[in-house]
């Protein structure tokens, strides 16, 4: 098997397995700066936030600093997962061995670390251990992890996803989808900014919810700055997330008065382009030709031992980058490579680390535009002409889902897997109609405590107000009455399995049994459909997440 990989990924090794990152470095022949390790927040936080350091992390390169992207230890595309042991010590691990790994590329003796959210708590006890880091940006970051662990406890009562069901056998918070054991929990508590010291710790910017004081970092130069309440708008959500241009200059022009680096030959990473992440499993990132400009991919397959199977191929849902909803696509491609199955999970047309594209804040259109759908073809073929098996299973959420139904008729493809589908065939006005009915449920008193609380979707607000300018065109658009049976007729043989898993309370669900829609799906060959633990459409609840997986390991075998 040939594929390109993705010279931009590499893999830092820590005691805890590998960590993925991606570097970004300045124009040849330029200044080179103070190299910046750029650190993630934890959870949605993560999640929401990742186009908005992909942007950050170019800027930084072009203004002269190497730049590595990571993601921590069990989460994102490193190795482990969220309920292995000893997580904490693990990413704090993972910051100390990038920042020396990070100082080896550049020739420097040191790195400035920026941060975010949780990552800054960990970072500040890396400086303690001796990590190579004299600049510390802090965003976002409470004073210790009590605040921390508080902070998420609300964000899962807000979120209204119930605990574990049944109860997980290790415990722990289950917030926005991820988890932190109890394990994990108990070692967070453990972390604070108290005279935090280390032989190379210099400077601290400090931008942040809570109070610093200069006591906290004897011998470092502390500046406190105002992020004018920017956290909270680049952590929202991934389709509305943006670089906080405001933010971003103050970091840079603090960072621009670091020890410069010296330029060492080539600034080319010489790690191995794959890794282990799980036991059984060998992982590598590749480049996508035809893709659209830029498109990148994971391709996890078993260590040792041919393939068996179709190719599994894991669409992006919605804005959200490769690791899926709540890192489902990571755990599902790994679980299944484990068991002799290859799985791509890709970034296209915008999203994740694809070059080019969309942009935040996104429109519904350009979720379902007809280039997603022929780039989505392309990236198939890419993957064909790489030596992959030509039989593909395609699988999505949301948009992805929608992608991966309009997929199932190419020959290629022997199933489908749409969980939580936003439609069949796209039609705005459909869109339009269902944010009408959110304006028309906030006219109701009772909905107006959880407005005066906080405990509504601003998003969602904002598009049911944009739904009553475009109502009286939109409600009128409606898609070529034939566009579902030409989908449909390539499934006649019943060659290919469509499986349609619904979470309750699906809008799309309520509006095909009212159309008639789901009957004319039910009597086509080969499609069925799954009901989906709990009523949220992101599967963020451990039952949800664990019926989705039990999806895959079946469209794996071929059942």
């Amino acid at each position: 098997m040939t594929v390109v990989d993705d010279t931009r990924a590499v893999y830092v090794p820590s005691r805890a397995g590998h960590v993925a990152g991606r570097l970004d470095l300045p124009p040849a022949g330029g200044p080179l700066r103070q190299p910046v390790l750029l650190c993630p927040p934890w959870g949605w936080a993560e999640v929401a936030s990742y186009r908005a350091r992909w942007d950050w992390a170019r800027r930084l390169a072009a203004a002269g600093h190497p730049t590595l992207r990571i993601d921590l230890v069990g989460t994102g595309n490193s190795a482990g997962g969220p309920r292995d042991g000893g997580l904490v010590a693990a990413w704090i691990d993972s910051i100390a061995v990038s920042a020396t790994w990070l100082c080896d590329l550049a020739g420097a003796d040191d790195v400035a670390v920026i941060g975010l959210g949780l990552s800054g708590l960990l970072a500040a006890q890396a400086v303690r251990d001796g990590a190579p880091i004299s600049s510390l940006v802090l965003w976002g970051t409470h004073t210790d992890g009590r605040r921390f662990i508080r902070e998420q406890r609300a964000f899962a009562l807000l979120s209204g996803v119930p605990p574990a069901d049944p109860p997980d056998e290790i415990g722990g918070l289950h917030a926005g989808g991820f988890l932190l054991s109890d394990e994990t929990m108990h070692d967070l508590v453990a972390l604070h900014h108290r005279d935090v010291r280390g032989r190379s710790l210099r400077r601290v910017l400090v931008l942040d919810r809570d109070a610093h004081t200069r006591d906290e970092f004897p011998g470092a130069e502390v500046t406190p700055a105002d992020d004018d309440g920017s956290w909270a708008s680049m952590t929202d959500h991934p389709e509305r997330s943006t670089l906080p241009g405001a933010v971003a200059a103050t970091v840079e022009r603090w960072l621009a008065c670091g020890t410069p680096a010296a330029r060492a030959s080539g600034l080319r990473p010489a790690d191995p382009r794959e890794h282990r992440p799980v036991p059984g499993v060998r992982e590598r990132a590749i480049l996508l030709p035809g893709g659209g400009r830029g498109a990148t991919g994971t391709l996890s397959a078993p260590a040792t031992g041919p393939s068996t199977g179709p190719t599994l191929v894991l669409l992006n849902a919605g804005a959200v980058r490769q690791t899926g909803p709540n890192r489902l696509w990571t755990e599902a491609a790994r679980r299944l490579a484990a068991r002799g199955s290859t799985v791509v999970r890709v970034d296209a047309d915008g999203i994740g680390d694809a070059d080019a594209g969309g942009a935040a804040p996104w429109e519904a259109d350009a979720f379902y535009a007809p280039a997603v759908e022929a780039r989505a073809r392309a990236i198939l073929g890419a993957l064909e002409t790489a030596g992959l098996d030509p039989r593909f299973v395609v699988g999505g959420l949301c948009s992805g889902a929608w992608a991966a139904f309009h997929l199932a008729g190419d020959p290629r493809v022997t199933g489908a897997i749409m969980l939580n589908p936003g439609a069949f065939v796209y039609d705005r006005g459909a869109q339009t109609r269902r944010d009408l009915r959110h304006m028309r449920r906030a006219l109701d008193p009772a909905v107006w405590g959880r407005a005066a609380r906080g405990e509504l979707d601003g998003g969602r607000v904002a598009a049911a107000a944009r739904a009553l300018v475009r109502a009286p065109r939109d409600t009128r658009r409606r898609p070529p009455p034939d566009r579902l049976e030409a989908l449909l007729a390539p499934l006649a043989d019943g060659r290919t399995t469509v499986t349609i898993g619904f979470s309750s309370g699906e809008p799309l669900e309520a509006e095909i049994t009212r159309d008639g829609t789901r009957a004319r799906l039910e009597a086509t060959p080969g499609v069925r459909f799954q009901r989906l633990p709990g009523h949220d459409h992101t599967l963020r609840s451990t039952a949800a997440q664990a019926a989705a997986l039990r999806v895959f390991d079946r469209a794996s075998r071929g059942r």
